[in-house]
């Protein structure tokens, strides 16, 4: 088997993180963000969403770019590895090929690679400016599995978002759900092959698939 990997709120406790920065973020602006507006944003391509629900006069990447700094300026502190993100990571590296394919952009990964040590545990990287579609197109699930070398159906996706396991199930691949807790409950993860509440589940329960 190999193991295809999201990073935002599924390895890492980003996704408070971001609720923070956005509330920071566009207080500035007068705006109110909501964590209901956070559960909508969840697992999409930022730039393009955020423009759908506001209308501040500034293009899309401006303001990810902007909202970007207060994330990284909270994150130098409060960043971490969710439970059992680690042990999941090794066993997948001693077990099959491995990626990590992600909605963010390739400098923010490596600020994560830099704050949890974890770069090694990936064979190859599929982050969001390497693809033309997002989730929950299934295409960085697909490029990741031919960078890898290995047929889609070999694989095994790991995501806490709908519209990650819609790309993990769109691309043919078998799907672990450990939703996030912003969107638990969306009928979507009921599509997934493996439902967990925590990372530290799976490898007991692997054997489900």
């Amino acid at each position: 088997m190999n193991y295809l990997f999201d990073l935002d709120g599924l390895l890492i406790n980003s996704e408070e993180l971001y609720l923070d920065a956005n509330k920071v973020y566009f207080r500035r602006f007068g705006f109110d963000f909501s964590e209901d507006l956070h559960k909508q944003g969840t697992g999409k391509k930022f730039a393009e969403w955020i423009k759908t629900v506001t209308d501040i006069d500034l293009d899309g990447e401006t303001i990810l770019k902007e909202r970007n700094e207060v994330y990284f300026e909270l994150a130098e502190t409060r960043l971490h590895l969710m439970p059992g993100a680690k042990d999941v990571l090794e066993y997948a590296k001693q077990n099959g090929k491995t990626a990590l394919v992600t909605s963010s952009n390739q400098d923010y990964v490596d600020f994560v690679f830099n704050h949890t040590g974890i770069a090694g545990y990936f064979d190859k990287v599929v982050a969001g400016d390497h693809v033309t579609k997002g989730k929950p197109d299934p295409e960085g699930y697909l490029m990741a599995a031919k960078d890898l070398g290995v047929e889609p159906a070999t694989c095994v996706v790991f995501e806490d978002a709908p519209n990650g396991v819609q790309a993990g199930k769109n691309a043919g691949m078998k799907v672990v759900a450990v939703p996030s807790p912003y969107v638990v409950g969306d009928p979507v993860f009921d599509t997934a092959d493996l439902l967990l509440n925590s990372l530290e589940e799976y490898i007991e329960n692997e054997t489900e698939l």
